[in-house]
C-alpha cells in the first residue's frame, strides 16, 4: 500500500518514542497471508488407503508418512524426496488420488523454500488429479491453491481461477470453499484495481467466512475492504474495515495481517486528520512487532515512523529512529536491511549539514 502521510504531531511522537526501549530480538519467520503454505493441511486430511492395498502401495504410504515426519521436523528436502518416492510407487500403481495428495504437499513444500515454479507446476498437477477423478471438493481448494500461486505473476488468470472455485462452490453449496474463493476473487480484484468490484465480492464472501468459523480468512477479507476503501479515498470505512482486520487478526494471530491493518489505520487516520490516533497505529505495530519477535517488523514499522518525521523536516528525530532501526538490525543481523537503513541515515546527515551550511 502506497504510504502518504503529510501532517503528523511531532511533539507527540517525540514523546512516545521517547518510552520505546532499545530491544534484542531473535529473527522469526514471517507469517505468509492465507497461502497455500497455510490452508494444504484441510486439504491432505483425507485417507491415505484408498486403492489396492498391494506392497507397493504400502511402500508408497511408508515413503509419504516419512515425508510427513520430515516436513514436522523442519526437514524439507529430505520431506520432498521422500514424496518423490512416494511418488514414483503410486505411479506403479496407477492411485491417481494418492498422487494428487502428493503433489499437494510437494506444492506446499516448494512454496515455503521459496520455489514457486515448481510450487505452481505441483499445485496444477494436484488439480488435474482432482479434475480427472471428478473430485469437486478438492477442485474448489485447487483452483484456490493455484490463483494463489499466480497472483503476484498475474493476478488477472488468477481472478479466473478464483471464478472457477466460486462456480463450483456455488454449485455444491460449499459453504467454506465459498467463504475462501469469493473472499480470493475479491483480493485479485483488488490487485488489478477493481476496487467496486473488490468490495462486492469481499462482503459477498464475509458471511460465509463467520459460518465456517474462518477467522483468519475472515480478517484478510476485511483487510482488502480497508485497502479497496482507502483506494476509493473513503477513509472513515476504510478506518472501521482495518479495525475489524486488527481484532480478527489477533484473535487468529495472524500477525502479518495485524501489521498491515495497523499501518493502514495509521494512514485513515491520517487521511481524516485524527493525527494522535494515527500516531498511536504506528506505535502499536512496533510494541506488536516487539511481542511477537519479529525483529523485521520492529525494523520495517520504525522506518515508516522516520519518514514521517522527514516529512515534517524534524532531522533529530528522523536522526534518532534511523539510529534506533540501525541498532535493532545490528543486534538481530539483519544483514539485508542494514545497507540501506545506513544509507538513508548517511543522506539524511549530509543534507542536514548543507542545509546548516547554506544558512
Amino acid at each position: 500500500m502506497k504510504r502518504c502521510f503529510h501532517s503528523f504531531s511531532a511533539r507527540i511522537l517525540s514523546v512516545a518514542m521517547g518510552v520505546l526501549p532499545l530491544v534484542s530480538l531473535v529473527s522469526l519467520v514471517t507469517y505468509a497471508d492465507r497461502s497455500l503454505a497455510g490452508d494444504l493441511n484441510r486439504q491432505l486430511a483425507i485417507p491415505l488407503n484408498s486403492g489396492t492395498l498391494s506392497q507397493v502401495r504400502k511402500a508408497g504410504d511408508r515413503w509419504m508418512m516419512a515425508g510427513d515426519r520430515q516436513q514436522q521436523q523442519g526437514q524439507m528436502e529430505a520431506a520432498i524426496e521422500s514424496w518423490q518416492k512416494a511418488l514414483e510407487l503410486y505411479r506403479r500403481v496407477v492411485d491417481q488420488e494418492a498422487q494428487g495428495l502428493v503433489y499437494r504437499r510437494l506444492a506446499k513444500a516448494y512454496l515455503e523454500l521459496g520455489r514457486p515454479i515448481e510450487s505452481e507446476d505441483a499445485a496444477r498437477r494436484a488439480l488435474g488429479f482432482a479434475r480427472t477423478l471428478n473430485d469437486y471438493q478438492n477442485q474448489i481448494l485447487g483452483y484456490n491453491d493455484v490463483g494463489l500461486l499466480l497472483m503476484k505473476r498475474d493476478p488477472s488468470e488468477a481472478e479466473r481461477s478464483f471464478a472457477e472455485g466460486v462456480r463450483i462452490a456455488t454449485v455444491l453449496k460449499d459453504t467454506p470453499g465459498l467463504g475462501t474463493s469469493l473472499s480470493n476473487w475479491g483480493l485479485a480484484a483488488k490487485a488489478t484495481g477493481q476496487y467496486a468490484a473488490a468490495i462486492e465480492r469481499l462482503q459477498k464472501g464475509l458471511p460465509y467466512q463467520r459460518i465456517a468459523l474462518d477467522f483468519a480468512g475472515e480478517s484478510r477479507s476485511y483487510q482488502g475492504l480497508g485497502e479497496s476503501y482507502f483506494a476509493l479515498g473513503e477513509y472513515q470505512k476504510a478506518a472501521g474495515n482495518y479495525i475489524s482486520a486488527l481484532v480478527l487478526a489477533r484473535q487468529s494471530k495472524q500477525h502479518q495481517v495485524a501489521f498491515q491493518a495497523l499501518e493502514g489505520l495509521a494512514m485513515a487516520y491520517d487521511r481524516l486528520g485524527a493525527n494522535n490516533a494515527a500516531i498511536e497505529a504506528l506505535l502499536d505495530r512496533v510494541r506488536l512487532a516487539g511481542r511477537t519477535l519479529e525483529p523485521v517488523q520492529v525494523v520495517e514499522a520504525l522506518q515508516t515512523i522516520a519518514e514521517y518525521y522527514y516529512q515534517k523536516k524534524d532531522w533529530a528525530m528522523t536522526d534518532r529512529v534511523y539510529e534506533q532501526a540501525i541498532q535493532i538490525a545490528e543486534a538481530n543481523q539483519l544483514d539485508k536491511d542494514l545497507p540501506q537503513l545506513r544509507k538513508s541515515l548517511e543522506n539524511l546527515r549530509n543534507e542536514f549539514y548543507f542545509r546548516r551550511v547554506r544558512q
